[in-house]
């Protein structure tokens, strides 16, 4: 199987959030792009080491997606009921144990939400808002001495 790193299988994840084309389809011309980035994650992202040499890690990724300023807009975003939805999408494929499609050696343990969406302003960006929510994705990624 070819490398493909966690991000780019996260990303894959969610763009299947049906929630997701639907937000972009209504606020077309106001969305400017949506992303994920990695959070800030302490030392190698582990918090389990096993006899067998595995490890349990944790991976906290921000989804985000910008957005003309607009007070009209922000309040319809939040009005339309996307990021529970998503939250809710979230749940659900956690609690179904639904999850990215990952390379050999890694696998998925669960994906939790760590804040609610949120705006954030961009002073820096004259007409461009954020918004985001903050999730955590935990794996155990095998020793690979075991892999064959």
């Amino acid at each position: 199987m070819e490398y493909k790193a966690i991000i780019k299988s996260m990303k894959e994840y969610i763009m299947g959030c049906p929630y997701l084309d639907e937000l972009i389809t209504t606020y077309e011309n106001d969305i400017k792009s949506w992303f994920l980035e990695e959070g800030p994650n302490h030392k190698e992202n582990i918090s389990q080491h096993y006899v067998d040499g595995n490890t349990e890690r944790i991976l906290r990724i921000s989804f985000s997606i910008l957005l003309s300023k607009s007070q009209d807009l922000k309040i319809s975003i939040e009005e339309s009921g996307f990021y529970e939805l998503f939250q809710s999408w979230i749940e659900d494929n956690n609690n179904l144990r639904i999850f990215p499609i990952l390379r050999d050696g890694i696998l998925p343990l669960s994906i939790e939400l760590l804040t609610t969406g949120y705006f954030i302003d961009l002073k820096q960006v004259e007409d461009i808002m954020k918004y985001q929510i903050q999730l955590q994705f935990k794996y155990e990624k095998e020793n690979e001495k075991w892999i064959v």
